[in-house]
C-alpha cells in the first residue's frame, strides 16, 4: 500500500511530556546501545519494507509514553534501571568525516532528514520533526509504536530530479536506546571495562617509540606529562576513564562526568546524546567508558599524598613516574603576588540621580 503522510503539527500542538525516574533519589543515564534495523540512502528501490522483532522481553522494558493524570494533553514516562526506548533517525555522510555506519561515528552527528523521505511503522504514517518546523532535524520517538513480534518500516524516499544524489549519501537507523542507574553503572558495567595496568602501561610506553616508516618523521619524547586533574572541577581524579574509540592517554573523572552531563530539568536524565569526551569530543557514552588500570594504579598512590597545587604527573621511559613540579611556584612568585595585592586599588563612587 502506498506511503501516506501524517498532517503537519505545530511544536505548540505537540504533547509536552514529562521525564522522570520512579525513584527520585536514584540516577539513570540513557545513551544508545545497538540498532534493530537500517538502510541506506538512496536505495536501489523507492519504496523498502525494513523487519525487526522484539520478543517479550524485551517488550516488557518499553518506557513508553503514558497520559499524565488529571492533566490533558500531558503525557509521562516512567525510566528504571535496564528501559528500553527506540528511536528513528537518518545521519547524511560528510567526507572527511568519518565512516557513518561506524557506531562510534554514528553516535555523534546530528539527524538531517532527506528532502523527499515518507516513512511507515506498523502501518502507522511516521511525522519526521523537519528543521523548517523544529529549528533542526530531531530524531523521532517510536517506542509507543513498537509491538511484540515483527514490526514493519516503510521507507519511500523520491529522488532529487534537479542533483541527483548518491547511493549511501543517508542512513537510515532504529536506534535503540538503554537506561541505566548510577549504581548499575558504577558497580557492574564499567568495572568490567577496565584496562589492566599493565596494558595501560604497555600503551602508554608505545608513545615513546619512534615510527618505522622512513616517510614520517617523529620526535622521540623522553618523558610524557599526563593531567590529573579531571577537567570538569580541576579536582583530582577518583575513578580515571575515556571513551573506547579515545586516542590520547589523558583520563576524567567518571562521577564528575556523570553530574555535569545537561538535562531539561533537575530530576530526568540528562540528555541522551550528550556523551562526548571532554578531551577529544569523540564518543564517550557510559557503556563506551574504559577505566585506565595504569592511571587509577597513580591516583592510588596519591592518596593521602600532599600534592599542593600540582595537576600533573611526568611519565618517563621506562614507565615509572613523578609530580611535575609547578614553573614559578618559589618564594620570589609569592613576594610578587604579595606586591600584586598591596597595589593601590581606585575607588569609583556612583551616585544614585534619585538621591
Amino acid at each position: 500500500s502506498p506511503i501516506t503522510t501524517p498532517p503537519v503539527q505545530s511544536p505548540a500542538l505537540c504533547r509536552r511530556p514529562s521525564l522522570a525516574s520512579r525513584s527520585n533519589s536514584v540516577e539513570h543515564y540513557i545513551s544508545v546501545i545497538g540498532f534493530a534495523t537500517q538502510i541506506s540512502l538512496p536505495s536501489d528501490l523507492p519504496c523498502a519494507t525494513l523487519e525487526f522483532t522484539v520478543v517479550p522481553e524485551l517488550a516488557n522494558r518499553l518506557s513508553v509514553w503514558e497520559p499524565y493524570p488529571g492533566m490533558p494533553g500531558r503525557s509521562k514516562r516512567t525510566v528504571l534501571d535496564r528501559s528500553l526506548i527506540y528511536r528513528l533517525r537518518c545521519v547524511q555522510a560528510v567526507n572527511g568525516k568519518g565512516d557513518i555506519n561506524q557506531e562510534s561515528i554514528w553516535v555523534l552527528r546530528e539527524t538531517t532528514w532527506p528532502t523527499h523521505l515518507f516513512v511507515q511503522l506498523n502501518n502507522e504514517p511516521l511525522l519526521l520533526r523537519r528543521k523548517n518546523i523544529f529549528a533542526a532535524d530531531l530524531f523521532l520517538d517510536i517506542t509507543n509504536q513498537i509491538k511484540v513480534g515483527v514490526n514493519a518500516l516503510k521507507v519511500a524516499m523520491l529522488p532529487e530530479k534537479a542533483k541527483p544524489l548518491p547511493k549511501g549519501s543517508f542512513l537510515l537507523r532504529v536506534e535503540i536506546l538503554e537506561a541505566r542507574s548510577y549504581l548499575s553503572l558504577v558497580n557492574h558495567v564499567i568495572p568490567r571495562q577496565m584496562i589492566d595496568k599493565d596494558t595501560a602501561k604497555a600503551a602508554i610506553m608505545n608513545r615513546f617509540k619512534g615510527s618505522e616508516d622512513d616517510d614520517v618523521v617523529v620526535v622521540k619524547l623522553n618523558e610524557l606529562t599526563l593531567s590529573i586533574v579531571c577537567p570538569f572541577t580541576m579536582g583530582l581524579i577518583k575513578t580515571p576513564v575515556r571513551g573506547k574509540s579515545c586516542l590520547h592517554p589523558e583520563c576524567f573523572d567518571l562521577d564528575n562526568y556523570l553530574i555535569s552531563r545537561p538535562r531539561k530539568k533537575p530530576r530526568e536524565p540528562p540528555n541522551a546524546d550528550s556523551w562526548k569526551c571532554p578531551y577529544c569530543n569523540g564518543d564517550a557514552r557510559p557503556t563506551e567508558l574504559v577505566v585506565d588500570g595504569f592511571f587509577l594504579d597513580m591516583m592510588t598512590q596519591l592518596k593521602g599524598v600532599n600534592v599542593d597545587d600540582t595537576k600533573e604527573v611526568l611519565v618517563k621511559v621506562d614507565g615509572s613516574w613523578e609530580l611535575k613540579k609547578e614553573e614559578g611556584k618559589g618564594p620570589e612568585n609569592k613576594q610578587e603576588a604579595g606586591d600584586e595585592l598591596r597595589k593601590e586599588v581606585e575607588v569609583i563612587t556612583i551616585d544614585d540621580d534619585d538621591d
